[in-house]
């Protein structure tokens, strides 16, 4: 069974994640107050197309906004709940190029999308807001990750069934935000092929 999506929530929370560099400060403080007006997710299993935006600062997220537009290798997450696990979801062949840059991860079959860069998810407590549960993605609970994504997890909320907002947070002594996501789906839903991709 799948949730249907809510199109006309999920375009306005796409547009507020992948808006134009030039009123991301505005656009990234409405995030931040939807992401906290937001429920702690109930997720089914499969896969959910995604959009991103940084966070980082206003220069590298403008190259990495023109990078997007020539070629975008992220396309969402594979998630298993009831497995206390998922995958991101890649264009068939970004796991090789990603690899030269990020590091390498394993890699596996997913419809006819490539599911690497492992992580657990699990509800956990926000580490930017006390005492808000929100869904937790930890890539250091995979050991294959890249040292660099083993130092950051993505927090997840609800914003209505099927459609979600994500932050990508770097665990340091002060935790910062640097990127935001949203999810919709899931929209398909294979199984995640335990066998590595070739």
């Amino acid at each position: 069974m799948s949730t249907a999506v809510d199109t006309a929530e999920w375009a306005r929370l796409a547009e507020l994640v992948e808006g134009p560099i030039r009123t991301r400060d505005r656009r990234h403080r409405e995030l931040d107050e939807l992401f906290r007006e937001a429920s702690t997710p109930v997720l089914e299993r499969g896969s959910y197309r995604g959009v991103l935006s940084g966070a980082f600062h206003p220069l590298v997220d403008a190259l990495g906004a023109g990078f997007k537009r020539l070629w975008m290798p992220w396309v969402g997450k594979h998630l298993e709940p009831s497995e206390e696990r998922g995958y991101n979801l890649l264009k068939p062949g970004a796991d090789t190029v990603l690899g030269q840059f990020l590091g390498s991860s394993p890699t596996y079959p997913c419809g006819r999308l490539t599911a690497g860069y492992e992580f657990g998810y699990r509800l956990g407590p926000s580490a930017l807001d006390d005492g808000r549960q929100v869904g937790r993605i930890e890539y250091a609970d995979v050991v294959t990750n890249p040292d660099f994504l083993r130092r950051m997890h993505d927090e997840l909320v609800q914003v209505v069934p099927g459609v979600l907002l994500g932050r990508f947070v770097v665990n340091r002594d002060e935790p910062r935000v640097t990127a935001w996501f949203a999810l919709h789906g899931p929209v398909i839903a294979p199984r995640v092929e335990r066998v590595r991709a070739v």
